[in-house]
């Protein structure tokens, strides 16, 4: 039956209906109905690109890492265990890709050497945030990437650990270098 034709009969459970609980449409999803598929999507598109886009930096790889994380998110929904809340999963998937894109593309660690800078807090974003986006972007990649886990996706060091595939000290010295890095490049735009 093509899209157009369950439509028009309206013989799917999830036909018109806009408020559906995740529940159901994870069990859609999970009988591999299109339209739970596409429900599943559009809510939660937005937010994995967002967090595609802040680890890699570029718009155009957030798009393939989030059309990939959805192809392996229907291909593995079976295995979903509701334990862990469906965005958690997903977003552990996005997060993966996007980190091993990084890891593809020879992202390397910013040494001790090359993170040089003095202790403190950082100051406030500006009031949309949108300084503090345009900010984060000119940070290395593996700095962007801790203090986005960390941070925005509230990540533990253990979870950054595992997710990157570095040690716990090691996850704990980058959010650090990352903060100092961050700070430095906030005030050189004051200054200038």
């Amino acid at each position: 039956m093509s899209w157009k034709d369950a439509d028009i009969k309206q013989e799917d459970s999830l036909a018109g209906r806009e408020d559906l609980k995740i529940d159901q449409i994870i069990s859609s999803c999970k009988e591999g109905d299109e339209r739970g598929q596409k429900l599943l999507y559009e809510k939660y598109k937005d937010a994995l690109f967002n967090l595609a886009y802040r680890i890699t930096g570029s718009e155009t790889e957030a798009e393939h890492i989030l059309q990939d994380s959805f192809l392996d998110i229907f291909k593995s929904i079976d295995r979903f265990r509701a334990e862990s809340g469906i965005y958690s999963w997903m977003r552990s998937i996005v997060v993966r890709k996007s980190t091993h894109f990084t890891r593809s593309n020879k992202w390397k660690w910013t040494s001790y050497e090359e993170s040089a800078g003095e202790n403190g807090v950082i100051p406030p974003p500006s009031t949309d945030g949108s300084e503090l986006m345009e900010t984060l972007q000119q940070l290395p990649k593996g700095f962007r990437t801790i203090l986005i886990l960390y941070y925005v996706e509230n990540y533990s060091h253990e979870q950054i650990s595992n997710e990157l595939g570095i040690n716990i000290g090691t996850s704990k010295s980058q959010l650090h270098r990352a903060k100092k890095r961050l700070k430095e490049l906030i005030l050189e735009k004051k200054k200038s």
